[in-house]
C-alpha cells in the first residue's frame, strides 16, 4: 500500500496517450466504460453482474468488511439480530463480492 488506500497496481500514472478522468458518482464511471469512453477499475459485486461490461484483468484486490455497534448497545437484541443477518447476506454473497462467482 502507498497511503492512498491503494496497492501500486492502482496507482501507476503511465497512461500513455490517454490522460486519467475522474468521474463521480460510480454511476458516471460505469456509463462511461459501457460507452466506451475507456477503462476503469469496478467492484466486481457491480461489474460482473452487468453482461456489458468485460473484466480485463484477474480481481486487484480484496478489503475486509466490517460491521460496528456502539458499545452499548451491541448486545441489544434488535441490534444483535440485525448484525447477525447481515452477516449471513454478507457471507451468502461472498462469491459476488470477491468475484470468484463468475464462470
Amino acid at each position: 500500500m502507498d497511503g492512498t488506500g491503494y496497492s501500486g497496481h492502482l496507482t501507476r500514472t503511465d497512461f500513455g496517450p490517454y490522460p486519467p478522468c475522474s468521474l463521480y458518482p460510480l454511476t458516471a464511471v460505469t456509463t462511461a466504460v459501457i460507452a466506451g469512453v475507456g477503462l476503469a477499475v469496478l467492484g466486481c459485486l457491480e461489474a460482473d453482474a452487468d453482461p456489458r461490461l468485460v473484466r480485463l484483468s484477474d480481481v486487484l484486490g480484496a478489503y475486509s468488511l466490517w460491521i460496528v455497534t456502539s458499545h452499548a448497545v451491541r448486545n441489544n437484541p434488535r441490534v444483535r439480530s440485525v448484525k447477525d443477518a447481515l452477516v449471513g447476506m454478507i457471507q451468502a454473497a461472498a462469491p459476488e463480492f470477491d468475484g470468484s462467482g463468475v464462470p
